[in-house]
Protein backbone atom coordinates (compact mmCIF):
# COMPACT_ATOMS: atom_id res chain seq x y z
CA UNK A 1 0.00 0.00 0.00
CA UNK A 2 0.93 3.66 -0.24
CA UNK A 3 -0.55 7.01 0.71
CA UNK A 4 -2.67 8.12 -2.28
CA UNK A 5 -2.24 11.51 -3.92
CA UNK A 6 -5.36 13.04 -2.40
CA UNK A 7 -5.42 16.33 -0.49
CA UNK A 8 -8.42 16.44 1.85
CA UNK A 9 -9.59 19.79 3.19
CA UNK A 10 -12.72 21.12 4.90
CA UNK A 11 -14.75 24.27 4.42
CA UNK A 12 -18.09 23.91 6.18
CA UNK A 13 -19.26 27.50 6.43
CA UNK A 14 -20.81 29.39 3.53
CA UNK A 15 -18.38 32.28 3.94
CA UNK A 16 -16.08 33.10 1.00
CA UNK A 17 -12.44 32.04 1.24
CA UNK A 18 -10.24 34.71 2.89
CA UNK A 19 -7.14 35.95 1.09
CA UNK A 20 -4.82 33.72 3.15
CA UNK A 21 -6.79 30.60 2.21
CA UNK A 22 -6.67 31.54 -1.47
CA UNK A 23 -2.90 32.01 -1.25
CA UNK A 24 -2.49 28.65 0.47
CA UNK A 25 -4.63 26.87 -2.11
CA UNK A 26 -2.53 28.41 -4.87
CA UNK A 27 0.54 26.85 -3.24
CA UNK A 28 -1.19 23.44 -3.26
CA UNK A 29 -1.86 23.70 -6.97
CA UNK A 30 1.67 24.90 -7.69
CA UNK A 31 3.52 22.19 -5.76
CA UNK A 32 0.99 19.34 -6.05
CA UNK A 33 -0.27 19.51 -9.65
CA UNK A 34 -0.95 15.76 -9.87
CA UNK A 35 -2.83 15.50 -6.55
CA UNK A 36 -6.62 15.32 -6.36
CA UNK A 37 -8.10 18.04 -4.12
CA UNK A 38 -11.05 16.66 -2.15
CA UNK A 39 -13.25 19.30 -0.54
CA UNK A 40 -15.40 18.21 2.41
CA UNK A 41 -18.48 20.29 3.14
CA UNK A 42 -22.20 19.83 3.78
CA UNK A 43 -22.64 18.51 0.23
CA UNK A 44 -19.87 15.91 0.35
CA UNK A 45 -20.30 14.80 3.99
CA UNK A 46 -23.57 13.99 5.74
CA UNK A 47 -23.22 16.25 8.78
CA UNK A 48 -26.27 14.63 10.41
CA UNK A 49 -24.73 11.16 10.32
CA UNK A 50 -22.49 11.78 13.33
CA UNK A 51 -23.64 13.49 16.53
CA UNK A 52 -20.31 15.26 17.20
CA UNK A 53 -20.26 16.82 13.72
CA UNK A 54 -23.95 17.70 13.82
CA UNK A 55 -23.67 19.46 17.20
CA UNK A 56 -20.50 21.32 16.19
CA UNK A 57 -22.10 22.53 12.95
CA UNK A 58 -25.26 23.62 14.77
CA UNK A 59 -23.07 25.79 17.02
CA UNK A 60 -21.00 26.98 14.03
CA UNK A 61 -17.85 25.52 15.56
CA UNK A 62 -16.60 24.53 12.13
CA UNK A 63 -13.10 23.52 13.18
CA UNK A 64 -14.39 20.92 15.65
CA UNK A 65 -16.66 19.42 13.02
CA UNK A 66 -13.64 19.34 10.70
CA UNK A 67 -11.63 17.52 13.39
CA UNK A 68 -13.80 14.45 12.98
CA UNK A 69 -14.23 14.80 9.22
CA UNK A 70 -10.48 14.95 8.54
CA UNK A 71 -9.87 11.73 10.48
CA UNK A 72 -12.86 10.05 8.82
CA UNK A 73 -11.66 11.08 5.34
CA UNK A 74 -8.11 9.81 5.87
CA UNK A 75 -9.32 6.56 7.46
CA UNK A 76 -11.80 5.86 4.66
CA UNK A 77 -9.83 6.99 1.62
CA UNK A 78 -6.25 7.57 2.69
CA UNK A 79 -4.34 10.64 1.59
CA UNK A 80 -3.14 13.86 3.16
CA UNK A 81 -5.18 16.32 5.21
CA UNK A 82 -4.40 20.05 5.14
CA UNK A 83 -6.02 22.88 7.04
CA UNK A 84 -7.02 25.73 4.75
CA UNK A 85 -4.35 27.98 6.31
CA UNK A 86 -1.51 25.59 5.43
CA UNK A 87 0.95 26.79 2.79
CA UNK A 88 2.72 24.02 0.88
CA UNK A 89 6.45 24.48 0.18
CA UNK A 90 7.28 21.30 -1.73
CA UNK A 91 5.72 18.06 -2.97
CA UNK A 92 4.70 15.40 -0.45
CA UNK A 93 5.88 12.68 -2.85
CA UNK A 94 8.88 11.60 -0.68
CA UNK A 95 6.42 10.72 2.12
CA UNK A 96 3.94 8.65 0.11
CA UNK A 97 5.74 5.34 0.60
CA UNK A 98 5.26 5.60 4.39
CA UNK A 99 2.21 4.04 6.08
CA UNK A 100 1.55 7.40 7.79
CA UNK A 101 3.26 10.64 8.73
CA UNK A 102 2.68 13.01 11.63
CA UNK A 103 4.72 15.96 12.87
CA UNK A 104 4.98 17.87 16.11
CA UNK A 105 3.09 21.14 16.49
CA UNK A 106 5.37 24.16 16.81
CA UNK A 107 6.21 25.05 20.39
CA UNK A 108 4.49 22.03 21.94
CA UNK A 109 4.79 18.28 22.21
CA UNK A 110 1.37 17.84 20.66
CA UNK A 111 0.64 16.57 17.14
CA UNK A 112 0.29 19.06 14.28
CA UNK A 113 -3.27 18.24 13.23
CA UNK A 114 -3.24 20.74 10.35
CA UNK A 115 -1.03 18.55 8.13
CA UNK A 116 -0.74 14.76 8.28
CA UNK A 117 -1.25 11.75 6.07
CA UNK A 118 -1.87 8.00 6.13
CA UNK A 119 -2.96 5.00 4.13
CA UNK A 120 -6.65 4.11 4.20
CA UNK A 121 -7.63 2.08 7.25
CA UNK A 122 -4.52 3.04 9.21
CA UNK A 123 -5.03 1.77 12.79
CA UNK A 124 -3.49 4.90 14.35
CA UNK A 125 -6.09 7.07 12.63
CA UNK A 126 -8.68 4.56 13.85
CA UNK A 127 -7.44 5.09 17.42
CA UNK A 128 -7.86 8.86 16.98
CA UNK A 129 -11.47 8.33 15.86
CA UNK A 130 -12.30 6.35 19.01
CA UNK A 131 -12.62 9.55 21.07
CA UNK A 132 -15.55 10.74 18.98
CA UNK A 133 -17.45 7.49 19.54
CA UNK A 134 -17.21 7.93 23.29
CA UNK A 135 -17.81 11.68 23.77
CA UNK A 136 -20.60 14.10 22.79
CA UNK A 137 -19.60 17.54 21.51
CA UNK A 138 -19.46 20.14 24.26
CA UNK A 139 -17.75 23.50 23.78
CA UNK A 140 -16.66 25.90 26.49
CA UNK A 141 -13.98 28.47 25.68
CA UNK A 142 -12.32 28.15 29.09
CA UNK A 143 -11.93 24.37 28.72
CA UNK A 144 -11.37 24.15 24.96
CA UNK A 145 -7.85 22.75 25.37
CA UNK A 146 -9.32 19.45 26.52
CA UNK A 147 -10.90 18.73 23.11
CA UNK A 148 -8.48 20.27 20.61
CA UNK A 149 -7.29 17.72 18.07
CA UNK A 150 -3.49 18.10 18.56
CA UNK A 151 -3.96 16.99 22.19
CA UNK A 152 -6.43 14.20 21.35
CA UNK A 153 -4.19 12.82 18.61
CA UNK A 154 -1.16 12.71 20.88
CA UNK A 155 -3.14 10.88 23.56
CA UNK A 156 -4.52 8.44 20.98
CA UNK A 157 -1.09 7.70 19.52
CA UNK A 158 0.29 6.97 22.99
CA UNK A 159 -2.39 4.38 23.80
CA UNK A 160 -1.60 0.70 24.22
CA UNK A 161 1.80 1.47 25.77
CA UNK A 162 3.14 3.11 22.62
CA UNK A 163 5.87 5.73 22.89
CA UNK A 164 6.26 8.75 20.63
CA UNK A 165 9.74 9.15 19.14
CA UNK A 166 10.89 12.33 17.38
CA UNK A 167 12.68 11.81 14.06
CA UNK A 168 14.63 14.27 11.90
CA UNK A 169 14.70 12.53 8.52
CA UNK A 170 12.56 10.20 6.44
CA UNK A 171 15.29 7.56 6.65
CA UNK A 172 14.81 7.43 10.45
CA UNK A 173 11.17 6.36 10.08
CA UNK A 174 10.68 3.02 11.84
CA UNK A 175 7.30 1.98 13.17
CA UNK A 176 6.62 -0.99 15.42
CA UNK A 177 4.23 -2.06 18.17
CA UNK A 178 5.90 0.10 20.81
CA UNK A 179 7.21 3.20 18.98
CA UNK A 180 5.39 5.81 16.87
CA UNK A 181 7.80 8.02 14.86
CA UNK A 182 6.83 11.71 14.73
CA UNK A 183 8.66 14.20 12.52
CA UNK A 184 10.29 17.22 14.18
CA UNK A 185 8.25 20.43 14.10
CA UNK A 186 10.17 22.03 11.22
CA UNK A 187 8.78 19.43 8.76
CA UNK A 188 5.12 20.53 8.94
CA UNK A 189 4.96 23.32 11.54
CA UNK A 190 7.96 25.67 11.20
CA UNK A 191 6.01 28.79 12.17
CA UNK A 192 5.92 29.79 15.84
CA UNK A 193 2.46 30.04 17.35
CA UNK A 194 3.80 32.50 19.93
CA UNK A 195 5.58 35.17 17.88
CA UNK A 196 4.65 34.26 14.30
CA UNK A 197 8.27 33.83 13.22
CA UNK A 198 8.99 31.14 10.63
CA UNK A 199 12.11 28.96 10.61
CA UNK A 200 11.92 26.71 7.57
CA UNK A 201 14.58 24.26 6.41
CA UNK A 202 15.09 22.19 3.23
CA UNK A 203 13.05 19.48 5.02
CA UNK A 204 10.00 21.72 5.52
CA UNK A 205 7.01 20.52 3.51
CA UNK A 206 4.52 23.15 4.60
CA UNK A 207 3.73 26.01 6.99
CA UNK A 208 0.72 26.13 9.28
CA UNK A 209 -0.14 29.82 9.66
CA UNK A 210 -2.25 29.37 12.85
CA UNK A 211 -5.08 31.62 11.68
CA UNK A 212 -7.18 30.51 14.72
CA UNK A 213 -10.38 31.52 12.91
CA UNK A 214 -12.29 28.94 14.97
CA UNK A 215 -11.72 30.86 18.23
CA UNK A 216 -14.10 33.49 19.58
CA UNK A 217 -13.33 37.04 18.32
CA UNK A 218 -12.17 38.24 21.74
CA UNK A 219 -9.83 35.25 22.02
CA UNK A 220 -8.40 35.94 18.56
CA UNK A 221 -7.68 39.52 19.65
CA UNK A 222 -5.97 38.22 22.79
CA UNK A 223 -3.85 35.84 20.69
CA UNK A 224 -2.81 38.72 18.41
CA UNK A 225 -1.93 40.88 21.41
CA UNK A 226 0.11 38.05 22.92
CA UNK A 227 1.92 37.55 19.61
CA UNK A 228 2.88 41.25 19.59
CA UNK A 229 4.32 40.86 23.10
CA UNK A 230 6.56 38.02 21.98
CA UNK A 231 7.64 40.00 18.92
CA UNK A 232 8.47 43.17 20.86
CA UNK A 233 9.78 42.01 24.25
CA UNK A 234 12.23 39.46 25.68
CA UNK A 235 10.66 36.06 26.35
CA UNK A 236 10.52 36.50 30.15
CA UNK A 237 8.73 39.85 29.94
CA UNK A 238 6.38 38.51 27.26
CA UNK A 239 5.54 35.56 29.54
CA UNK A 240 4.61 37.94 32.37
CA UNK A 241 2.45 40.12 30.11
CA UNK A 242 0.76 37.04 28.65
CA UNK A 243 -0.03 35.71 32.13
CA UNK A 244 -1.51 39.08 33.02
CA UNK A 245 -3.93 39.22 30.07
CA UNK A 246 -4.86 35.55 30.66
CA UNK A 247 -5.59 36.34 34.31
CA UNK A 248 -7.76 39.30 33.33
CA UNK A 249 -9.72 37.11 30.92
CA UNK A 250 -10.17 34.34 33.50
CA UNK A 251 -11.37 36.77 36.19
CA UNK A 252 -13.87 38.24 33.74
CA UNK A 253 -15.22 34.78 32.84
CA UNK A 254 -14.80 32.80 36.06
CA UNK A 255 -14.50 35.36 38.86
CA UNK A 256 -11.60 35.53 41.30
CA UNK A 257 -12.28 32.18 43.01
CA UNK A 258 -12.79 30.39 39.71
CA UNK A 259 -9.57 31.86 38.36
CA UNK A 260 -7.61 30.74 41.41
CA UNK A 261 -9.08 27.24 41.07
CA UNK A 262 -8.08 27.06 37.41
CA UNK A 263 -4.58 28.33 38.23
CA UNK A 264 -4.15 25.74 41.00
CA UNK A 265 -5.30 22.94 38.67
CA UNK A 266 -2.69 23.94 36.10
CA UNK A 267 -0.01 24.16 38.79
CA UNK A 268 -0.68 20.71 40.24
CA UNK A 269 -1.01 19.22 36.75
CA UNK A 270 2.55 20.31 35.91
CA UNK A 271 4.07 19.66 39.34
CA UNK A 272 6.11 16.41 39.54
CA UNK A 273 4.50 13.86 41.85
Amino acid sequence: MAIPKIIHYCWLSEDPYPELVLRCQESWQRHLPHYHLQLWNAKTFDIHAHSWVNEAVQQKKWAFAADYIRLYAIYQQGGIYLDCDVEVLQSFDPLLSLPFFFGFENGSHRIEAAAFGAEAGNPLIGQCLEFYKEHPFFYQENSVDSIVLPKLMKEALERKEKKIHEIHSISEFQYNETVVPIFAQHFFSPKSYLDGKTATSPDSFCIHHFESSWRAPDVVQMIKKRRRYYQQYPRMMANVLTCWISLQKNIKELGILGSLKKLSQKFFKHTPQ
